[in-house]
């Protein structure tokens, strides 16, 4: 307020005082906002979705196992044609090395037929071959290839060696080679022709090739 000229101003300040409380637990607790969350939302699953869930989990396991049986069945299969092929190939050289040793000058005997196994032809094989050291000393042998039908019904392909008599068939001790083999057919070549027989006694000499099929 003024109190006119030259007067002394007054100054009056009013005071409000405001009380500020901090809100009771109760209070904090009712001012809390709740915002319920989807599990809050639900009870459990529903039957559809069990059911949807469980054949989800069926095909998938169905899938699996599919896959797995048929990759173990590819191996199978896989090793055991690499078994057959390595056999065969190890069969192959064996009698490429026993035809080797053919005596082309001296005794020479070598006798290629067919034999015949439930109405189907295999070929056998019997010759003198010299492949067969011993020892350091030169010798000869009796050597022979055939099939024959096991009492469980598989073919064995057997090896005969023994020494060197008068029937190029008779005689000698036969080795079983293999149970795997389904076929085995020789061929015998003069140079121009190819033959599945072969006697060395009456054409007067041994083939100049010999073609060897496994399988």
């Amino acid at each position: 307020m003024g109190s006119g000229k030259g007067g002394h101003r007054i100054h009056i300040v009013c005071e409000k005082k405001v009380n500020f409380r901090e809100p009771s637990s109760k209070t904090r607790k009712k001012r809390r906002l709740h915002i319920p969350t989807a599990l809050e939302n639900r009870d459990g699953f529903t039957l559809l979705e069990v059911l949807i869930s469980t054949s989800l989990a069926a095909i998938i396991l169905f899938a699996t196992y599919t896959v797995f049986f048929a990759i173990n069945r590819t191996v199978d299969n896989v090793t055991e044609k690499r078994k057959i092929y390595e056999s065969g190939r190890i069969l192959i050289e064996l009698i490429k090395k026993d035809l080797r040793g053919i005596n082309r000058v001296g005794k020479s005997g070598f006798m290629g037929t067919k034999e015949e196994i439930d109405e189907k032809g295999y070929s056998r094989i019997d010759f003198i071959t010299s492949s067969l050291l011993k020892s350091s000393i030169y010798s000869e042998a009796e050597v022979g290839y055939r099939i024959i039908k096991g009492e469980d019904g598989k073919l064995i392909l057997l090896r005969r060696e023994g020494d060197v008599e008068g029937d190029l068939k008779a005689g000698g001790t036969y080795f079983e080679l293999s149970r795997d083999v389904k076929e085995f057919n020789l061929f015998f070549s003069d140079g121009n022709t190819w033959f599945d027989e072969w006697d060395s006694k009456a054409i007067g000499r041994i083939p100049q090739s010999i073609r060897v099929e496994i399988k």
